[in-house]
Order: C-alpha cells, then sequence, then structure tokens
C-alpha cells in the first residue's frame, strides 16, 4: 500500500546528532524528497512531506516501483486491455482510479464550463459593481493586501482565505450542498447563550457562532489544487485528473475546500486550544514557524541568560556555549545531549569538529508548510500529485479531523461561561483542564467500544463500527507534563 512506510513523528522535539540541509529528489516524477539529513544517515532513510515524515531506503524503493506499475496492473488501468473499460479515457497513465466512468455532470460544470471560475471571481476578484464588474487577480489582491494599513487588513485576508479555500473547493452534490466557509448565518454557539443570562461576559465576535474548521488544511489544499490547474493549463493533466484528485478525498470523508464535506463547526475556544496546544506541539499538524534561528527568537551570543532548554548549566559553561558560536536550537540539543556524558568542554569540541565536517544541521529557514508547499510545486505529473495529497489526507489531515470531532464532542458538554473563558484560553490558564477533557473523551470512546464489543461477542448487541479508539494512557507527553 503507497505510503505504507511513512513513521509519523508524534514526539515532541529530541536529541538532535546533527543534520544536513541538502536535499535529494526521487521517484515517480520527483514527488518525494529528502530533506534535512546527516551525512551518517543520507544513505538509510528519505524524510518526505516538507521534512515531515521518514520512511527507510528500502521501503521507499519498493513504493517508487509499486506507483510505477500500479497503472499496468490496476484492474482499471488503460495498460490492461481486459479492463480498458472501466477507466476513463481521459485519467493520466499512472494516477491511481477513484472515478471510474462515473464522472458528474456537475462536476464538469464546475471545472470544465466556469462555475467554479465564476463564484471565485464574482465572490473574491470583483473590486467593480455586480452590473458592472472589474475582475483582478489573486495576486492583485494579495498585494492590497501586502500594502494595506493594519486597520485595513482583514477584510482583504478573509478574500484571500476565501478564494484559496475556493480553489480547492469540489462541485455541489446536490441543491443544499452550498458553501459554507466564510457564510454570513453560522450555527450559534453554546456561548450564544451569555446574550441573555450574563451580558457583561457576551462578545458577540467570540461567543454568537461555531468557527468553520477545515479537515483538510486549506494552505495546503490550495496549492495541491493550484498546481493541478497549472498541469492542466500545460496540457500535462485532464479536467479528469482533477475530478479523480477529488473523489480521492471520499477514501478518508474528507472534502476540501468550502462545502460542508470540506469542515467541522466547532466552538472558537477548544478550535484555538486544538491547533496550538495539541496537533501541532504533538507534531500531527505541520509547523508554520520557520527555523530561522532554529527556534530562538534572540541569537544566542546575544542572550543574558541561559534558554531553558540549558536551565541548570552553571556560568562558566553558559559563557563557553555563548562564545562557541552555537546559533540554532539544533546546535544546543547537540551539545546538550554530549554533555551529559562527558561535559560541556569536550562535547563543544565535538561539536565544532562535526561542524567544520558539514555534519551538522543547517537550517534552510523555512517551515515544514514552506517545504510542503516547495515539494507540491516541483511534482511534474498528475500521478505523483494524486499520491501526495493521499499521503497527506492519510497522515495529516485525517488524524486532524479525528481530533477535532473529538474536541468538538467535549466542547458541547461546557458550559457557557467555560466556553467564553477559553477563547483566551492561554491567558485564564485552561491548559490542564483541556487536556483533562480531551482525556477524559477519549478515555471514554475506549471504554464505550470495549463495551460494545464485548456485548457483541455475548451475542446481545451490534459490533460497532471502525477502528478500536487509541488508549489515551499511551500518548506521548508533552514537555510541560514531564515536569
Amino acid at each position: 500500500m503507497a505510503g505504507q512506510g511513512l513513521t509519523k513523528l508524534f514526539k515532541p522535539r529530541v536529541q538532535s546528532f546533527g543534520k544536513i540541509g541538502s536535499q535529494i529528489t526521487e521517484g515517480v516524477g520527483g514527488a518525494i524528497t529528502q530533506i534535512g539529513k546527516s551525512a551518517d544517515e543520507v544513505g538509510n532513510t528519505h524524510r518526505i512531506m516538507g521534512g515531515k515524515f521518514s520512511v527507510p531506503n528500502d521501503i521507499l524503493h519498493n513504493q517508487v516501483i509499486s506507483r510505477a506499475n500500479s497503472s499496468k496492473i490496476s484492474s482499471t488501468s488503460r495498460s490492461n486491455q481486459v479492463f480498458v473499460g472501466n477507466r476513463h479515457p481521459q485519467l493520466s497513465p499512472g494516477v491511481e482510479d477513484f472515478t471510474g466512468l462515473d464522472v458528474p455532470d456537475e462536476a464538469l460544470e464546475w471545472f470544465e464550463r466556469g462555475g467554479r471560475s465564476k463564484f471565485l471571481n464574482e465572490t473574491f476578484l470583483n473590486v467593480g459593481t455586480k452590473n458592472k464588474p472589474n475582475y483582478i487577480t489573486i495576486q492583485d489582491l494579495i498585494d492590497q493586501y501586502e500594502a494595506a494599513p493594519k486597520s485595513k487588513k482583514t477584510p482583504l485576508k478573509n478574500k484571500i482565505d476565501g478564494y484559496k479555500s475556493g480553489v480547492a473547493t469540489p462541485w455541489a452534490k446536490d441543491a443544499n450542498d452550498v458553501i459554507r466557509y466564510q457564510e454570513k448565518l453560522k450555527p450559534g454557539a453554546i456561548s450564544e447563550s451569555l446574550k441573555e443570562t450574563n451580558p457583561e461576559l457576551y462578545v458577540a465576535q467570540a461567543d454568537k457562532s461555531l468557527v468553520f474548521h477545515h479537515k483538510s488544511m486549506k494552505a495546503i489544499e490550495y496549492e495541491i489544487f493550484k498546481k493541478m490547474d497549472e498541469l492542466i493549463a500545460s496540457g500535462d493533466a485532464t479536467v479528469i485528473d482533477l475530478i479523480n484528485l477529488h473523489n480521492l478525498g471520499k477514501q478518508f470523508n474528507i472534502e476540501a475546500g468550502s462545502r460542508m464535506g470540506g469542515g467541522v463547526y466547532m466552538h472558537a475556544g477548544p478550535h484555538n486550544w486544538m491547533h496550538k496546544g495539541r496537533t501541532i506541539p504533538f507534531q500531527i499538524e505541520p509547523s508554520s514557524t520557520a527555523e530561522a534561528f532554529g527556534g530562538f527568537k534572540t541569537p544566542l551570543a546575544k542572550m543574558k541568560k541561559p534558554p531553558k532548554i540549558l536551565e541548570g548549566i552553571s556560568d562558566a559553561d553558559w559563557s563557553k556555549v555563548k562564545a562557541s558560536g552555537a546559533e540554532t536550537l539544533d546546535d544546543i540539543e547537540y551539545i546538550q545531549n554530549w554533555a551529559k556524558k562527558i561535559g560541556y568542554t569536550k562535547a563543544l569540541k565535538k561539536w565544532k569538529i562535526r561542524k567544520a565536517k558539514g555534519k551538522i544541521y543547517v537550517s534552510d529557514g523555512k517551515s515544514e508548510i514552506q517545504r510542503m508547499m516547495a515539494e507540491i510545486q516541483a511534482i511534474k505529473n498528475p500521478a505523483d500529485l494524486t499520491q501526495w495529497r493521499k499521503e497527506f489526507l492519510e497522515n495529516v489531515s485525517k488524524p486532524m479531523t479525528e481530533d477535532s470531532r473529538l474536541v468538538e464532542s467535549f466542547a458541547e458538554e461546557m458550559s457557557p461561561v467555560d466556553l467564553h473563558k477559553s477563547v483566551k484560553w492561554q491567558k485564564n490558564q485552561m491548559r490542564e483542564q483541556f487536556e483533562g477533557l480531551h482525556f477524559n473523551k477519549m478515555k471514554r470512546n475506549l471504554e464505550d467500544y470495549d463495551y460494545k464489543m464485548d456485548r457483541a461477542s455475548q451475542g446481545k448487541g451490534v459490533a460497532p463500527k471502525g477502528e478500536r479508539p487509541p488508549d489515551p494512557e499511551l500518548e506521548e507527553l508533552l514537555p510541560h507534563q514531564l515536569k
């Protein structure tokens, strides 16, 4: 199975004994990229999807061979004349088939006959009137945003976000499948009741409505579908490839874009905590933070006190580290890990030798998301683009969507006042409360599943659907939970 060899990096940052920043691209059309491995490790493993996942070398090669052969042995492949009638003639060679011959006319209307373009132009790019439209480009809109004063940026940013989400939006499945993202009439939040019960607390912007959480990150999905549009424009892909790329999401019950199939409505505070307090720290969600200083806002040489990672270091050793030329968090992790074994003087000497040999990680100044975008832009054909999105949905979007549903399920059990306070959960010191709610909900889901499964085995009920929920006792702990 494609993507089977991927290893998820759920753990917080741990020891780093040196990396280099070179990139090696290989695979079917170059969709797989190695990033940030040390000279010792280059021959054994590969880093893919923005440096977020690692895959052993032998497994990677098996995946490449499997993908290359998929168009020859698939029951829907054009190359197999026995099954030629099952595969759409306009689906490009090598593209995994999620469509067959069933291409709805609504999909062709949306993509081929201008439905999507009309929606994007009229909703986000018209600076004229309805009767006298004047359409600008998305780049014009971005330029306006960058030039605008801070007080006028928000509406322009909303238009940019809406446009990008719209590019990745599929056709409507029926008359009720309308655009939901950024709709004016959103579902009401539980905290909306504060308007009557606690008007002194009520803040409409935070308490009135639920927020639309994209099941699959709109920034990445925009790049994916924009790339497919570019491949179609250059003659390297077809509209059927684009429709098939959307149909892929059905395997995970995840749509891209702005319709209801692409989102989960959530309460604002728990939604904010989920991203900042859980999916990003657990490395479920790719980071948007660039590695410019490897995690340090202030260059190490200018710091008066040692960073938290060096808590407890002696003044003498701190002076040595500051004067060593170390710059990044990776430098400090390497030095500290060796210092625990051989002391700072020898650890610094060891670090300098490896740095001189080019075996210490050098940041490319990019975030995981930026690296992912670069990988998408480097893809040359629809087969690799489809495979890339499949792995992204499986390894990022699916676990994030599952967590969003779990978070919203316990949010619906919170009081209106707590939901109001949770919009500023850090200021109101609600991190432990959220972690407890999340843990307890996971535990209840597991117990409920096991209870129903036990009853089913005794012939007293129907077995629960889906996989057994994860055990919260087995989750990795974040750094603050280890103290």
